[in-house]
């Protein structure tokens, strides 16, 4: 995996998490409630990561919260957003 390109930084993300904890994405789709071939369209980038679907990844595997703000980042970058979470709200 250390020389495979990705389509998003999503798709990436959610790759390396699988494979650091060892499971498929078969066993993941199951565990979130949605196809293999979703997950696999997610990864490969030819479907774009919903903030639900974010939090459902990030919930399922039980990531930190810096983690799943990262995975947030990630989907709003691949939908063209750019976020400035510096700012406090007014």
């Amino acid at each position: 995996m250390a020389n495979k390109q990705y389509a998003t930084a999503f798709g990436e993300a959610l790759a390396r998490q699988l494979e650091k904890r060892g499971t498929n994405q078969r066993t993941f789709a199951a565990s979130v409630g949605t196809t293999p071939s979703y997950v696999n369209h997610v990864i490969a980038g030819r479907k774009m990561a919903s903030p639900q679907f974010a939090d459902k990844v990030a919930d399922t595997l039980g990531l930190p919260k810096a983690e799943r703000v990262g995975l947030h980042r990630a989907a709003a970058r691949d939908a063209g957003f750019k976020l400035d979470l510096t700012k406090k709200p007014r």
